[in-house]
């Protein structure tokens, strides 16, 4: 789970204010509605994750529904109309159910040597990058994605 969600949940079970029906550290974020809403698994029994179950956050607030099943369950029940989260907005499923995939990662490798047989250094690509406004690392693996923008680019 990003630290950034998980200190935010910590510091609202800390201070009191916002009751959690888990612990933070039970929490593993797999997804989030365009409204706002974070799904999690609930990591317990951490040893068996065929058995652990759904929680959903309300966006903006501090209610959370937790449903009694695995995930494929809950998208069965949430789908098909069977479940109806009071955390998520009515109008929800109104435009039907619709899923924006992430696009598969490539293995990041270092770009083919161009025609002439040089090579193009990493130190060029990472500069090309920062120009078009890419998060390039000074060091290490350069991401998959920067480096198809720059073979699309060359």
């Amino acid at each position: 789970m990003p630290a950034r969600l998980r200190g935010q949940l910590a510091k609202d079970l800390d201070s009191g204010k916002h009751p959690m029906p888990h612990r933070p550290e039970d929490l593993f974020a797999i997804g989030v509605t365009d409204n706002g809403n974070h799904l999690f698994w609930i990591t317990t029994p951490e040893k068996q994750p065929d058995a652990w179950t759904v929680t959903i956050d309300e966006a903006d607030g501090h209610t959370w529904h937790t449903h009694d099943g695995n995930l494929t369950s809950f998208l069965v029940a949430l789908l098909s109309g069977h479940e109806h989260p009071p955390v998520f907005p009515r109008h929800l499923l109104n435009r039907g159910a619709f899923f924006t995939p992430a696009p598969p990662a490539a293995p990041a490798t270092p770009p083919a040597a161009s025609a002439g047989g040089s090579s193009t250094s990493t130190a060029a690509i990472r500069e090309w990058a920062r120009a078009q406004g890419y998060d390039a690392p000074d060091r290490g693996r350069i991401p998959a994605t920067v480096i198809q923008a720059w073979e699309q680019a060359h």
